[in-house]
């Protein structure tokens, strides 16, 4: 979800919603994430996703392009909290690297944007923690160990060029337990 698709929200979510409908495809596998750059409208469009029954991602926690405030008081703030399980936090993967290994140099700014980002699962415990980057067995049993939800990254899948992807069938669609820790 982009800057714009946020300005125009009320006419963005009619779009999904058509698409949504003419598919027959049910609100709840549907989840949006709004990047770095989306700021302006973000509660109003977080209200309405959630309004929709649509599942909402904070993409890049931390990130050298995002803020933290966005999170807080565009996408939390006056949400109910029976919504809160709808709404996930991604850590961005340039932490992953900081909060694991000791030596490195931002290693106690990735410990301090990492407690951050546990610090809201203490106050919305249902809010889902999602950590990109995650590219060994290691990184994976610390990240869960700590609290972390998901993860997703190279230990999972690598990146694969767009025509060697294969859609599995429908019959054969399932979540992708492999990302869930």
């Amino acid at each position: 979800v982009s800057k714009a698709s946020v300005s125009s929200s009320r006419e963005y979510l009619q779009n999904i919603e058509r698409i949504r409908n003419y598919y027959g495809i049910d609100s709840k596998n549907i989840a949006l994430e709004i990047t770095e750059f989306a700021n302006q409208g973000l509660k109003k469009f977080t209200h309405r996703s959630l309004s929709c029954g649509y599942e909402v991602s904070v993409d890049d926690f931390a990130s050298e392009h995002s803020a933290p405030g966005k999170v807080i008081f565009g996408v939390l703030a006056g949400i109910p909290q029976d919504k809160y399980s709808k709404v996930n936090i991604k850590l961005d993967r340039s932490f992953v690297g900081h909060i694991y290994n000791r030596s490195n140099p931002n290693y106690n700014i990735g410990k301090g944007v990492f407690q951050s980002f546990l610090g809201f699962k203490k106050d919305y415990p249902t809010l889902t923690l999602i950590a990109e980057g995650v590219e060994n067995l290691e990184v994976a049993e610390y990240l869960k160990n700590r609290g972390v939800d998901y993860g997703q990254g190279f230990y999972w899948q690598k990146p694969m060029e767009f025509n060697e992807y294969v859609q599995p069938k429908h019959s054969e669609y399932r979540l992708q337990k492999s990302f869930d820790f």
